[in-house]
């Protein structure tokens, strides 16, 4: 089984907690507009069986982010203060099916915490249970105790799925494109 994302840092992080698969370079694939759980659906329909995709949510109370967080990082200090929860959704492919795997973590956004060196919304984003940002979580090697995506992980490896879909059902998709 191998996890499939063009994020250098992602297959850093996946392949850093020891769970028996492990991440690689994979091509960009392109993503509906849609929910986080429709986007992971229909990345997956085209991965080879036994390869693994994730897409990553960050929702924030009273704000439209969700999936699109990727174009709306530079926007993070207008979020300060905010709760916050960071999903990710893993879609395998297998013998005809996609199952999702899923987890979250609560935190809050707090940009006096903002260190350029993070990446993504790390610098400001305080899981619940830490005074710690995710970035000063991992620079001490904390950042993992904190993860959905460890616990997507781990439930990938326990098959724990949220949802299964025969990929014969899902319909094509004739919305927008992110």
């Amino acid at each position: 089984m191998k996890l499939l994302t063009s994020n250098p840092q992602k297959i850093e992080e996946y392949n850093r907690f020891g769970l028996g698969f492990t991440a690689v370079k994979g091509n960009d694939i392109d993503e509906v507009d849609s929910d986080m759980l429709t986007v992971a659906l229909y990345k997956a329909i085209d991965i080879p069986d036994q390869h693994v995709i994730e897409d990553t949510s960050l929702d924030i109370d009273g704000e439209d982010v969700g999936v699109n967080i990727r174009w709306l990082e530079h926007r993070l200090e207008e979020f300060h203060g905010k709760k916050a929860q960071w999903h990710v959704v893993l879609a395998m492919k297998d013998n005809g099916f996609i199952k999702l795997y899923s987890a979250t973590q609560e935190g809050v956004i707090d940009y006096t915490k903002y260190d350029e060196r993070g990446i993504g919304f790390d610098s400001v984003f305080v899981p619940e249970g830490s005074d710690k940002s995710l970035y000063e979580l991992n620079c001490i090697g904390e950042k993992d105790n904190f993860s959905p995506r460890k616990f997507a992980a781990q439930n990938l490896i326990n098959d724990d799925f949220a949802l299964i879909w025969n990929v014969n059902y899902i319909p094509e998709w004739k919305g927008k494109w992110q």
